[in-house]
């Protein structure tokens, strides 16, 4: 799979290499008559090694991006020619992503002739994918900080775990220098991914309502775990630690000892703890199950008057106190909470503090010799994806919520 480096990187490595052929130039041009000495000797030859690396990297960066624009014009072709029903595929209108068989052995082809191993999805219908995976999976549908990781292996995302002190000073005062605690978190991206067997039918040129339907299932099978993954993960082995279960979150209002009842005060106390760990305030987004929200819903006052005042007869996206509602249903409605077993919880997080780290594309690769004895195709679909919280007060966990 192709993985293109971002422009800003570029950039900076554009940089750095006009910067190191200005030092060693100046480095070469301040020598002595008599030649270099040993130091200068040892840092031009630094110099010079870090300049190829970097004009190998360049050269490394200018063939992908060469290989990734054939790719996609291979692709775009493919998607474009005219259907057996009269239609096309194209990128501004809703598309089946998942090509026909006689269509992939093209791709596989023409990818191979570029020099790329197997089949993948191009970036410019890999967005398509991942609109369709982020409309199904409540984080991603948030709106988290999304960082790419252009290799495999882990990135390392800065935080600061405490503040310097400030102090008003009188005029002239001296004022006293401290340093801020600094840290990081690592994103460790774990890989996911669903594989379907089609019957070869299914996949032919001349089918592409039923393949639409395969890779609708594609898709909902990988939100599913994914949606589970980002939310509720466990941390265990293979798992990634979702935002339930992130350590040092904010806690909620007390719900009782057996759990409550979801009430009003609920989510506005809920909100008070979210405004008390200074969260962002434009960045909240609130994470709930089904449940929860049906029973949002059904509040009324003292009158019998509902307290979230939502037209029936239009489809409007739910927000409470203009944070968005985000519904997940991988949060358990079975969590034991004193003598209770119908618990969940409620999240509400600052979303500028919850990081996203995909090091992925989305992966596509089919197999017609999987199951060559049932005449069907295997479909397999992969993608990488970790989760953190750098401030993780700046999420609200109400637990022992009832029904």
């Amino acid at each position: 799979m192709i993985t293109i480096p971002s422009p800003d990187l570029v950039e900076q490595l554009q940089a750095e290499r006009e910067q190191r052929r200005e030092q060693l130039a100046t480095l070469i041009r301040g020598a002595d008559p008599s030649g270099l000495s040993d130091e200068q000797r040892t840092a031009a030859e630094q110099h010079r090694q870090r300049l190829a690396d970097l004009d190998e990297r360049l050269e490394e960066i200018t063939e992908q991006q060469s290989r990734q624009a054939q790719s996609e014009q291979a692709f775009g072709r493919l998607l474009s020619t005219p259907r057996v029903d009269g239609s096309t595929n194209t990128r501004e209108a809703p598309t089946c992503w998942l090509p026909g068989l006689g269509e992939f052995r093209e791709m596989r082809a023409e990818q191979r002739a570029i020099g790329t191993t197997g089949a993948f999805i191009p970036e410019l219908a890999s967005a398509q994918y991942f609109d369709l995976l982020r409309k199904r999976t409540a984080v991603l549908a948030a709106g988290p900080v999304l960082i790419p990781v252009e290799s495999g292996g882990s990135i390392r995302v800065p935080l600061v775990s405490s503040s310097v002190t400030v102090a008003g000073l009188a005029e002239n005062a001296q004022i006293t220098p401290g340093d801020p605690g600094l840290g990081d978190i690592v994103l460790d991206p774990a890989k996911f991914g669903a594989m379907t067997l089609v019957a070869r039918e299914a996949v032919e040129d001349s089918s592409p309502q039923l393949r639409e339907v395969v890779s609708n299932s594609l898709v909902r099978d990988v939100a599913v775990e994914l949606d589970a993954q980002l939310v509720t993960g466990d941390g265990t082995t293979g798992n990634l630690t979702g935002l339930r279960n992130v350590t040092g979150v904010t806690a909620g209002v007390g719900t009782g000892t057996n759990g409550g009842a979801l009430t009003f005060g609920f989510l506005a106390d809920t909100l008070g703890a979210y405004d008390g760990a200074n969260a962002d305030p434009d960045r909240a987004a609130w994470i709930m199950h089904s449940r929860t929200w049906a029973s949002v819903r059904k509040l009324v006052d003292d009158q019998s008057r509902p307290i979230v005042s939502i037209d029936p007869t239009q489809g409007v996206r739910p927000t409470l106190w203009g944070a968005p509602v985000h519904i997940s249903n991988s949060l358990s409605i079975t969590e034991t909470v004193g003598t209770s077993t119908d618990c969940t919880a409620i999240l509400l997080a600052d979303m500028s503090q919850v990081v996203v780290a995909s090091s992925r594309q989305i992966e596509l690769s089919m197999s017609e010799d999987f199951a060559f004895d049932s005449d069907q195709v295997a479909v397999r679909v992969t993608c990488r994806y970790d989760i953190g919280v750098p401030q993780p007060t700046a999420v609200v966990v109400t637990e022992g919520v009832r029904p």
